[in-house]
């Protein structure tokens, strides 16, 4: 028996729906960058991490990108980090982007240097580092420093001239891009005009624990959508968590980087 033109249609549009939402997960873990001390090896993960947020960044480690698969086949879903506010010295395509960065690198990252404009030369890159990204295998895309231009001490020290509401709609036509090979994003540090993406992960530190608008961040988690906090430096991990949970429930996720561990604490 054969089914109707629109039911098929309908089965097809039902079924995109029903994936369009990330799988809950129940902890996270970090390779893709270390704040003080050493991020998560692809090692640790791939003998502890299961059910787990992991993030990656398989542009700048071979061993990190080949173990996506193992890494996916233990339960866990995997993020690819991608800069989407600044150039970085040591990438293979900063050639490509230096003319439309600013001339004076960032001063807490050496090497690393804000976007003035969003060019064609720009766009392009990030297209190229997202089709790499589904390629590898990733589910997530998360996008750093995508708050570079809400800061105006940094505008006026660094010059760049690209406007905030330039900036939003760069971020949003590449999470629209990633979209369509069947990516979801990941907001870093903002909610604000960014309502399409899949989640949200914020850092913070103990004498900032909460530094972001708290509604916002409950309007995400009220949402379904996945929210995260990376908690650096922290002396006491247990009151820390205590202190989130108590004010966001269950569902927002939390990795602390501890001084005990000199890493992350899982």
């Amino acid at each position: 028996m054969r089914f109707p033109l629109f039911l098929l249609f309908l089965f097809t549009l039902i079924s995109l729906f029903a994936e369009d939402k990330i799988p809950e997960v129940n902890s996270l873990w970090n390779q893709a960058y270390q704040e003080n001390w050493k991020a998560d090896s692809v090692v640790d993960i791939l003998a502890s991490a299961h059910n787990a947020y992991v993030l990656l960044d398989p542009f700048d480690s071979i061993e990190a990108r080949e173990a996506i698969p193992a890494i996916k086949a233990r339960g866990n879903i995997v993020g690819a980090y991608i800069s989407v506010g600044t150039g970085e010295d040591w990438r293979d395509d900063f050639d490509t982007l230096e003319a439309s960065l600013v001339e004076k690198y960032w001063g807490e990252w050496p090497g690393e240097y804000f976007i003035d404009r969003i060019s064609n030369e720009v766009l392009a890159v990030m297209r190229l580092r997202i089709d790499k990204a589904a390629a590898w295998g990733a589910d997530i895309i998360e996008f750093d420093n995508m708050d570079w231009a809400f800061d105006d001490d940094a505008r006026k020290k660094y010059g760049f001239h690209v406007s905030i509401e330039e900036s939003l709609e760069y971020v949003n036509q590449l999470q629209n891009y990633a979209s369509t090979l069947g990516l979801f994003c990941m907001a870093k540090n903002m909610t604000e005009g960014v309502e399409s993406f899949a989640g949200v992960t914020y850092e913070s530190g103990p004498s900032n624990r909460e530094w972001w608008e708290c509604e916002d961040l409950k309007t995400f988690l009220e949402e379904g959508k996945l929210c995260m906090v990376f908690h650096y430096r922290e002396r006491q991990p247990d009151k820390a968590l205590a202190e989130y949970r108590e004010i966001y429930g269950d569902k927002l996720l939390v990795l602390v980087e501890t001084r005990n561990d000199r890493g992350y604490h899982h």
